[in-house]
C-alpha cells in the first residue's frame, strides 16, 4: 500500500512530491490523516500546489456540498463546497466575487427571481429567470464579481415565448413585442398595426402594395375583367352566366343581341372581346358602343347574320 500523504497540514508540496502524489490519485490508494481516521478522500490545496502544476485524475472527482445560502440582493458561496441549495424568495442581483475560473452549482428551494446583467450576472437569453423550487443553474466566475449562467436544468422546461402585447415604438407600423417571459423582440414577431385596406383609387392606379385588398375590390384593378357574359340567342334569348351583367335582350334580327351593363365604364374607351361556338363569330357593333351597354351580331361560317346557343363577351377598362 502507498504511503499516505498529510495535506491537512496545509504544507507546501514540493515539486518532487507532485508525481508520486499523482501516482498514488490514479491508482486509488492515496489517503489522508482526518480527525475521524483515514476516509480515503484526499483534500488538494491549489495554493499549495502552486501555479501552472496539473494533475492528471485517474479517478472520481469529490465535491462537497456548502451550506444553504438564503436569497438575497448578493448571495455569497461559502468556501465550503461547489454546490449549495439557496433559500428564500428575495430576488438576487449577484453573486460575491470569487477566483476566475470557479464552478458553483445553485439549487433553488423557492421561487426568486434572478436578475439579468449584461457584465455581472450574464443569464441565458438575456433575460430574467424566476426559479421554482429544484431548479438548478451553474454559474462561472469570470472575475472581479462577474459571473455567467453555462448551464440550467428547470423543473419545468422553458415554454417556446409566445408575444404578450405589442406597442408601435417607432411610428412605422412596425411593433416591439412583449413576449410572455417578459423580455422584448423586434425580429421575432413581426407586425403592421392595424392593416390599412385598400380603395378603388389605389388599385386602379396599382399603388396599393402595402394595403389588403379585400374581395369586394378586386374588380377595380386594372388586369380584371369588369364585366363578362355568356348567352344564348336560340332559346329564350338569356344569360347563361355572367359577372356585372343587368340584361341581354333580343335585338330582333337575326344574331342581334343588346347588352346592358350593371355598373357602366367612365366613358367609350373600353376593351370588348367577343367570341361564339359552331364555327360562329361575334362582334360588337361599333356604332352603338356605349359606356353603359354594347349591342352585338353574331354571324355564321357563312358571314350570314344568325342566332346561336353560345356566345361570350368580356369587357376592360375604367368604370
Amino acid at each position: 500500500m502507498a504511503e499516505f500523504v498529510d495535506l491537512n497540514a496545509g504544507d507546501p508540496i514540493l515539486a518532487s512530491d507532485l508525481n508520486k502524489l499523482a501516482d498514488d490519485i490514479g491508482d486509488g490508494t492515496l489517503g489522508h490523516q482526518h480527525s475521524g481516521g483515514t476516509d480515503g478522500h484526499a483534500t488538494l490545496k491549489p495554493d499549495a500546489i502552486g501555479d501552472g502544476a496539473s494533475i492528471t485524475w485517474d479517478g472520481r472527482l469529490l465535491l462537497d456540498k456548502g451550506g444553504d445560502l438564503a436569497s438575497g440582493s448578493t448571495i455569497t458561496p461559502g468556501t465550503d463546497g461547489n454546490f449549495f441549495d439557496v433559500t428564500g424568495t428575495t430576488t438576487i442581483t449577484a453573486i460575491a466575487s470569487l477566483q476566475a475560473g470557479t464552478v458553483i452549482i445553485l439549487q433553488f428551494d423557492d421561487a426568486v427571481q434572478i436578475t439579468h446583467n449584461a457584465t455581472s450576472l450574464i443569464l441565458e437569453g438575456a433575460v430574467n429567470r424566476t426559479t421554482e423550487a429544484k431548479d438548478v443553474m451553474m454559474f462561472l466566475s469570470l472575475g472581479s464579481g462577474n459571473w455567467q449562467e453555462i448551464s440550467r436544468s428547470l423543473v419545468t422546461p422553458t415554454a417556446a415565448h409566445t408575444v404578450a402585447s405589442h406597442s408601435d415604438t417607432s411610428g412605422t407600423g412596425t411593433e416591439l413585442n412583449t413576449l410572455t417571459d417578459g423580455s422584448n423582440a423586434d425580429s421575432l414577431h413581426v407586425h403592421v398595426e392595424n392593416p390599412v385596406k385598400s380603395d378603388q383609387t389605389a388599385l386602379e392606379a396599382e399603388t396599393s402594395e402595402s394595403q389588403y385588398v379585400s374581395p369586394e375590390l378586386v374588380k377595380f384593378s386594372p388586369g380584371v375583367a369588369k364585366v363578362w357574359v355568356s348567352w344564348e340567342q336560340t332559346g329564350a334569348h338569356g344569360i347563361l352566366s355572367s359577372y356585372n351583367m343587368t340584361s341581354v335582350t333580343d335585338g330582333g334580327a337575326a344574331g342581334d343581341t343588346d347588352h346592358l351593363w350593371n355598373i357602366d365604364f367612365s366613358s367609350d374607351e373600353y376593351a370588348i372581346v367577343t367570341g361564339a361556338r359552331n364555327d360562329n363569330k361575334c362582334s360588337p357593333v361599333g356604332s352603338t358602343q356605349i359606356g353603359a351597354g354594347v349591342t352585338s351580331i353574331t354571324v355564321n361560317g357563312s358571314h350570314v347574320a344568325a342566332d346561336n346557343a353560345d356566345n361570350y363577351i368580356a369587357c376592360f377598362g375604367d368604370q
